[in-house]
């Protein structure tokens, strides 16, 4: 329920920019990154994928702020020396922050906090479902290859904190955290 409350107010807040100004720009843009290590001596295997969509609108007449919901899903393996994988999956729904540094509109920073996250983690056989927040911070760089076509190139720092967790329909309340650097790529259409 909360969901659907945080993408009318982002609905709104999107539509209102529009309508503050018809050259207003528009940005869609999705990114995506892997990491991966593995150590065959220790048995050690870790990975991770992420990926996220974002729809934004300017702010302002030079559009170097854009503001817009985003949507992300990352899930996460890893497996310690002689035990079982732990295996997490998250759904984030938030709204980002993108801000350009230069008139050209190449390097660039964005904010992400998703106030309400849900995923799921399986421990040793035993699934519970997750409840929390996120945010993360990426500093990169847009490559106009036409007019309103762009590759681009970040890292970012996510960090997500787990508050509560579900199994078997027993709740309880936790303080637990998932952080990263990630590098991603990113293809975007600006208008």
């Amino acid at each position: 329920m909360k969901r659907f409350f945080y993408f009318k107010l982002f609905l709104f807040i999107f539509l209102s920019i529009q309508g503050y100004d018809a050259r207003a720009t528009l940005v869609f843009k999705g990114s995506g990154g892997y990491t991966t290590f593995d150590h065959s001596e220790s048995e050690i295997a870790y990975s991770r994928m992420q990926g996220s969509f974002f729809v934004g609108a300017g702010i302002g007449r030079n559009a170097y702020i854009i503001l817009g919901p985003s949507y992300s899903l990352w899930n996460k393996s890893h497996k310690p020396a002689s035990s079982t994988a732990e295996e997490v999956a998250i759904t984030e729904f938030g709204a980002t922050l993108l801000i350009y540094f230069s008139r050209s509109k190449n390097w660039k920073f964005e904010v992400t906090y998703c106030p309400n996250i849900t995923g799921t983690r399986t421990t040793s056989g035993t699934e519970e479902d997750l409840l929390g927040s996120s945010y993360s911070a990426d500093f990169g760089y847009h490559m106009n290859l036409t007019e309103t076509f762009i590759l681009g190139a970040s890292i970012g720092y996510h960090s997500t904190t787990l508050s509560q967790k579900i199994v078997s329909n027993t709740e309880s309340t936790i303080s637990e955290s998932y952080t990263q650097i990630i590098p991603k790529l990113e293809v975007a259409l600006r208008f």
